[in-house]
């Protein structure tokens, strides 16, 4: 059976990772600050508890494990809010995990926003207009989290280089519950662009959830920024 080291699971999008992960056979060890928010019970979930600098336990949740997911994030609302380096303290702390388990970790899948500019990005070709805009405006509360993201993003190219770590940045739409009349969900798949289209409409956390299972046993998705495209 495969196995899942999964952090951020009770978040939304967590939760949808975690329910569909079990669904598909995945035995699963997730970290979590507060166990007794996780209402799933199953003989294949194992829950550690402890936070993002909880060091011994982000060890323990990865050992073992063929692949990494986080789809945690830190809080959103003033900059004020947002702790320093929040997400790029926790992803030195997992990488060294991941790399002390190398013999079974295939990949790590880190969720990051579709707001986030990779590290070309950065280095100097900027955002697509668009993106760059709705930064600029209506997101601009989210600054903090996305220059968090891109940071993870710098340390896991350096990992990159270092180490041969074998690592996923997704960088998925807007994401939105399914409504009850909302038509199935669609089959996502790994993009290498931004969707502008789809971005509109917004993807749910089940679409997702099966976009990234999917892209950690994708050996093609492997080492990429992975936007969202409808297959």
């Amino acid at each position: 059976m495969p196995s899942l080291a999964l952090f951020g699971a009770t978040g939304n999008t967590g939760k949808a990772v975690l329910a569909l992960a079990l669904e598909q056979g995945y035995v699963v060890r997730a970290l979590v600050r507060s166990p007794e928010k996780v209402s799933v019970k199953h003989a294949q979930l194992t829950l550690i508890k402890g936070g993002y600098d909880a060091v011994d336990e982000i060890k323990e949740t990865v050992k073992g494990c063929e692949f990494v997911i986080c789809v945690a994030g830190g809080p959103m609302g003033s900059a004020g809010d947002y702790p320093k380096d929040l997400m790029l303290n926790f992803v030195k702390n997992l990488t060294v995990a991941i790399k002390e388990s190398a013999t079974t970790t295939k990949c790590f899948l880190y969720q990051a926003g579709f707001l986030a500019a990779t590290p070309n990005e950065q280095a100097g070709r900027g955002l697509p207009w668009g993106t760059w805009l709705a930064r600029s405006t209506v997101a601009r509360f989210l600054e903090p989290n996305l220059q968090d993201h891109e940071a993870v993003m710098r340390h896991l190219e350096n990992e990159k280089q270092a180490s041969g770590l074998t690592s996923i940045v997704s960088l998925p739409p807007t994401l939105a519950a399914a409504s009850k009349d909302k038509a199935p969900s669609r089959k996502l798949k790994p993009g290498d662009a931004r969707s502008f289209r789809l971005n509109m409409g917004g993807i749910t956390f089940d679409e997702l959830a099966a976009l990234t299972l999917e892209a950690v046993r994708d050996e093609t998705a492997h080492g990429t920024y992975m936007f969202t495209r409808t297959a």
